[in-house]
């Protein structure tokens, strides 16, 4: 049944009402798309009607007799319920009941069937509305009945020795004058107009579908045809690669239904259930780098300590054992030199006092923040190598190992999730340092990650250790990290979106039999028939051609004249071209693609990582690094869903340097031996003020032999100090005034 139209303007009373001809099967139904007037011959639900007395003597006009008829239809729950009760007969449903006092076609004639017998699969005559043609002439633009039905004689030959439909009841008027006191079709309904303009563009009855199908499907044809243009047909059904695979150069899927691993799915986006407490930037943080991360820090690095304390005679508290407070105090260090940018600044400029932050002094001395990038350890330096023989990244592998793991934990993906490589900059000795001309640092330590394509949340990386160090000999080397990146998120009806070092034909079936399509660049590989990549003069720029292969698809898409770019994808069953004339995969690709390059460049606008030649703690400055990265994204997140405005990635980093640095700087007021500067500084820092002095009272205060003076010399004194409480004669005293401290 075809939906209720109406056009601009009008309605029952005062505008145009479309007539629809619909051919369902083999009943022909005529409707009034505005008024949609049936009725339900049924012992049970079947309305008659009666009319008035006005009617019967002719005192309303046709009009409002017209409209009381459409008044009385039967109810559109009860009508769809006849339409599936009565599908396939022909007289069991008719547009519209008998008029009053005319006998129905079927009885006009006795002892001759009646005409929805006598026409099989039609519907009776009964179904005409009043005012519209015969049925032996056909609706304008449309053709006649005896025409419209191939293989189906007309109706003036259906019953042989009986004249046409036209002129089969004699004696009567023809259909325009069949109801006697109404005027003709063509004045029938005043101030609208004829039948013959109702329907200007209706479609033969030939075709299979409804005319609004049809429209639409030629409105489509025509907006598709100019870009057709941009397709490169091949004139071969099929064509093979070097290596035997056949391809199709015509979809394989003609359903418009999506393949149950295409089919859009609502995923629970956003930060896990783990992160419900976190909400400062320094909670948030501390879901990535928590206490354990710290205190396996410490632990090796007090070993390094130790180790280097033998060959140091000085005994200052710079060489001294560090503590948690003192690592965290370390990183907030670190992400404050990211959001200033100094990370390639020499630390004397850092801890100037006059162009340097004032964090720097407060949480370390220069010396000290030195000394303990040095001795930065995260493994046990005996076992090591033991380890390394099986693990080349043995040195960082238990950090790195925890770090990712919170990683996965904290956080629920997108429907897409990008994977490609991150390179660490590092120009020391390293045996998997690699070389990438493409990237900014050239050398380095590459890292193959997998990001969420809209936030380029981390969500999984791998550092690449060589050649055949960890896959063994099962395919390539891009298969392999993309499905052991993939491996948390595989049969979760997904997209991964890579580049061509890692796309391949093998990796997008394997990830098919794992409900994960794939998306990406295709280098010239064995499957790849030539016809697909070679640059024909005759084929023009901008055009894209398609090949098939089961429910794979694969593209090349020339840009320039000597340029030919290819694509393989198990997301897309379809060649569908765009506006601009590149095709739906392209678009889909880069939009897509971006979500490790993103990462990549938050890293290096704020980043942490200072010149080093041990590769280690490189990566220790890369885990800094996304741990902000990732802790922001969090943050993010959590003050969109609490409507709360949110801060910069630069105040979120300085934010939470300044929670870590805090506790350290606590401690360190109350160390002995403190220069008094510093003291003073770190009050000013974090606004704490000065305690106060003890009242005096009236006892006697006991002598004290003066603790900065030789004990030889055996100098007592009252005197004392106000903050540490150690007795000073008058040689060490040094009065200070209030405004002073």
């Amino acid at each position: 049944m075809a939906g209720r139209t109406q056009d601009e303007g009008g309605s029952i009373d005062d505008g145009e009402r479309d007539i629809e001809l619909i051919l369902d099967g083999d009943e022909l139904e005529l409707l009034d798309l505005d008024t949609e007037i049936e009725s339900v011959y049924d012992s049970d639900e079947m309305e008659e009607y009666v009319p008035s007395k006005e009617e019967e003597e002719g005192e309303e006009d046709d009009d409002e007799w017209l409209m009381h008829l459409v008044t009385h239809r039967t109810p559109r729950s009860r009508r769809q319920h006849s339409r599936g009760s009565s599908k396939g007969s022909a007289n069991t449903r008719s547009s519209i009941p008998a008029l009053p006092d005319m006998p129905s076609t079927s009885s006009a004639l006795p002892g001759m069937p009646s005409t929805s017998s006598a026409l099989p699969g039609m519907p009776s005559t009964s179904s005409a509305l009043p005012g519209m043609p015969s049925t032996s002439s056909a609706l304008p633009g449309m053709p006649s009945t005896s025409s419209a039905l191939p293989g189906m004689p007309s109706t003036s030959s259906a019953l042989p020795g009986m004249p046409s439909t036209s002129s089969a009841l004699l004696g009567m008027p023809s259909t325009s004058s069949a109801l006697p006191g109404m005027p003709s079709t063509s004045s029938a309904l005043p101030d609208r107009p004829s039948t013959s303009s109702a329907l200007p563009d209706l479609p033969a009855l030939s075709s299979a579908t409804s005319p609004s199908h049809t429209a639409s499907r030629s409105t489509q044809k025509d907006s598709e045809g100019p870009l057709q243009n941009h397709v490169h047909k091949f004139k071969e059904s099929q064509l093979r690669g070097k290596d035997g695979t056949l391809w199709c150069t015509k979809p394989l899927v003609q359903s418009a239904r999506l393949q149950h691993h295409n089919q859009p799915r609502n995923y629970a986006v956003g930060p896990t259930v783990v992160t419900q407490g976190a909400a400062t930037p320094v909670e948030c943080l501390h879901l990535f780098l928590d206490d354990n991360f710290y205190s396996t820090t410490v632990k090796h690095t007090n070993e390094m300590i130790d180790i280097l304390s033998q060959r140091i005679k000085s005994k200052r508290g710079t060489y001294s054992r560090t503590t948690v407070a003192e690592v965290k105090a370390l990183v907030g260090v670190l992400l404050l030199s990211g959001s200033q940018q100094d990370n390639h600044v020499t630390t004397s400029e850092m801890w100037d006092h006059r162009f340097g932050a004032p964090l720097y002094r407060a949480a370390m001395s220069e010396r000290r923040f030195c000394f303990l990038l040095r001795c930065l350890r995260f493994d046990d330096k005996t076992t090591r190598q033991e380890r390394v023989k099986t693990d080349r990244f043995a040195p960082i592998r238990i950090l790195w190992d925890s770090f990712i793991e919170k990683c996965k934990r904290n956080y629920i993906p997108d429907e897409n999730i990008t994977v490609d490589e991150q390179l660490l900059g590092f120009r020391g000795r390293c045996a998997f340092r690699m070389y990438i001309a493409n990237k900014p640092a050239k050398y380095g330590l590459k890292i193959i990650m997998a990001n969420d394509s809209k936030t380029s949340y981390l969500l999984n990386a791998i550092p690449y250790l060589g050649k055949d160090v960890q896959r063994g000999q099962v395919g390539s080397l891009g298969q392999y990290y993309t499905m052991e990146l993939m491996r948390p998120y595989l049969g979760q009806y997904r997209n991964v979106t890579t580049d061509n070092w890692f796309m391949s034909l093998p990796l997008v079936k394997g990830l098919l039999k794992e409900n994960t399509t794939a998306v990406g660049t295709l280098r010239k590989k064995p499957y790849v028939p030539e016809k697909m990549i070679e640059l024909k003069k005759e084929r023009p720029i901008k055009t894209t051609a398609f090949l098939y292969s089961d429910q794979i698809m694969m593209l090349s898409f020339k840009p320039k004249a000597n340029k030919i770019v290819m694509l393989l994808t198990s997301k897309h069953q379809k060649g569908n071209i765009c506006e601009d004339g590149k095709a739906e995969v392209v678009h889909f690709y880069n939009s897509t693609k971006g979500g490790t390059d993103t990462f990549d460049q938050m890293c290096q606008r704020y980043s942490c990582s200072r010149k080093t030649k041990r590769w280690p703690l490189c990566i220790y400055y890369g885990i800094v690094n996304a741990a902000s990265i990732n802790s922001y994204i969090i943050y993010c997140k959590k003050c969109s869903d609490r409507h709360i405005k949110k801060m910069e990635r630069r105040c979120f980093m300085q934010e939470a340097a300044y929670e870590l640095v805090k506790p350290w700087a606590q401690q360190r007021l109350t160390e002995q031996g403190l220069p008094r500067q510093i003291v003073f500084h770190i009050r000013s820092v974090f606004g704490w003020e000065a305690p106060a002095f003890p009242t005096t009272s009236g006892e006697a205060k006991k002598r004290k032999r003066c603790e900065l003076c030789p004990r030889t010399k055996d100098n007592k004194t009252t005197s004392k100090c106000q903050y540490c409480s150690r007795a000073v004669c008058g040689k060490h005293f040094v009065p200070v005034c209030r405004d002073c401290l």
